[in-house]
Parts: C-alpha cells; structure tokens; sequence
C-alpha cells in the first residue's frame, strides 16, 4: 500500500527511497520519479529512468531483434534496466550475462529491482569491465554497453585497446550497442572511437535522442 501510494505521489515530485555511496560513486540514490521506480547518481539516471526510454527507443531504430540461441553480455549493468527490457519488451530467454563493477549498486539492485539470483541463463558478475574482457574466453552475439561514471563515460572506452576487445568477444554477425551522452568530453572521444572502429575493420552506426535537456547516442558497432 505504501509503495503504491509513493508511485503516485512521484507523478507530483519525486521520492526518495535511499541515498547512499557506491564504490564507485559519490552518490546513489533509488527514487520514485513518475510511478517509476529509478536509480540515479548525483546528475544521471542509471537505471529505469530516462536509460529505460534511450535503449527502447534505440533498439526500436535499429530493428533490434535477439534470437533465441543469442547470448548477451551487458556491461555496466546497473540495476538491470536493459535486462528487464530484453525480458519483457523482447521475452528474450537466452543467456544474459551482465558486469558491474560497483557491489552497491548490484545491492541496490537486489534490494529494490528483483535483479534474479543466478540460473543457467543469467549470471551477474562483480567485475571491472577491461580484466572481465580479457579473462573470458566466451564471445557474444550481442553486447550493450552502459559504462558511466555520472555523465561521464571513461575515456579508455573510447581507445583503441578496448575496441579491439570487443571485435575479439563478438563473432561476424554479432552487434555491439553503446550508450553515450553529449557531454563535450565524449563527444570528442566519439568522433575518434569511429575512427578506430572503421581502421579495425568494422562499422558503426548512430542514434541519437534527446530527453529533457540532455542529447543521448546509442552506437551501434558490427562487422
């Protein structure tokens, strides 16, 4: 009953649940924000917020459609927005396997998104995304990639190094999406990093979308 009566209260103002720190960010915050139940940091949604809307919306351009026998990677999977979206929007069934390199959140996550415990098809791994990258022998038909620190994506995401990476985890037919935003850092860096990805010889593809005030891309990255 409370829970429902925040929902609709949050169509007025939000609601916060719980603030807390991550390991890996100031700031974290589960609140209700237009019946929606959402994660954000100190001046970014993480999950099931504006990232909600961004990934269907991009999927929906680029005429997404994951087959049975796929299997999925998604690092930096937050509170599991886009695993929910391949669950229920797309009733995708096969493997899912998603990094996040910061405990609290995937805490925050159980505690607040009934992210599932692992079963034979989906495992959530505690991990820094680069050494989880070279450690695994596995490729993937289809990885989305959501690495923020805030509005920032880290820089050694754009580079060369780990580009190559991902080309070496996606077989010929495999898609790779990356969530990006606007800022003028990334900007920059993403100009660069389609550069690198024709040079190693594959392609990309933009998106672009603008919620609020704020531009968001998705790149599309395949062979």
């Amino acid at each position: 009953m409370l829970s429902k009566l925040k929902k609709y209260l949050s169509y007025v103002y939000p609601i916060v649940e719980k603030k807390t720190r991550g390991e890996h960010h100031s700031l974290l915050e589960v609140s209700w924000a237009n019946g929606v139940l959402t994660l954000n940091t100190q001046n970014a949604n993480y999950s099931f917020g504006s990232l909600h809307k961004i990934f269907l919306e991009a999927f929906t351009y680029f005429k997404f459609q994951p087959q049975p026998n796929d299997s999925v990677l998604i690092l930096g999977f937050g509170a599991g927005s886009v695993f929910q979206i391949l669950r229920k929007n797309y009733k995708f069934k096969g493997k899912i396997t998603g990094i996040e390199f910061d405990q609290k959140v995937i805490d925050l996550g159980r505690e607040y998104f009934y992210i599932p415990e692992a079963t034979t098809n989906f495992e959530l791994i505690h991990s820094e995304v680069i050494s989880y990258l070279k450690k695994e022998l596995k490729t993937f038909n289809i990885i989305i990639i959501d690495l923020f620190i805030d509005l920032e994506v880290p820089m050694q995401f754009f580079e060369k190094p780990f580009l190559e990476l991902l080309k070496n985890k996606i077989p010929t037919n495999g898609q790779v999406f990356f969530n990006l935003v606007d800022a003028s850092q990334n900007q920059t860096a993403l100009t660069n990093a389609r550069k690198i990805i024709n040079e190693i010889g594959m392609q990309s593809n933009l998106f672009c979308i603008k919620i609020y005030d704020t531009t968001n891309y998705v790149l599309k990255i395949s062979f």
